[in-house]
């Protein structure tokens, strides 16, 4: 699961990101991983553990729910083609 969020208010000149993604650890543990932070600028970053990959994705799905109340807009993730 990945997914981009972008938030563009122009008159408070509020132009954010929030990025979520679940990727499988060393251990065999799942991490689901937050980062955001203003477009065009370094964001912060966080980690989470789960046990499963299902634990994860309900972590990241409340996530994104209270990102989308917030007024962020889910974009496009473009795929690399090499």
């Amino acid at each position: 699961m990945q997914a981009h969020l972008v938030q563009h208010l122009p008159r408070k000149k509020v132009r954010r990101f929030y990025i979520l993604y679940i990727t499988p650890t060393l251990f065999g543990e799942w991490a689901l991983i937050h980062e955001w932070g203003r477009l065009g600028r370094r964001g912060r970053r966080k980690e989470e553990w789960f046990a499963s990959s299902t634990d994860a994705g309900h972590a990241a799905a409340a996530i994104l729910a209270e990102k989308t109340e917030l007024g962020y807009k889910q974009r496009p993730i473009q795929l690399k083609l090499f």
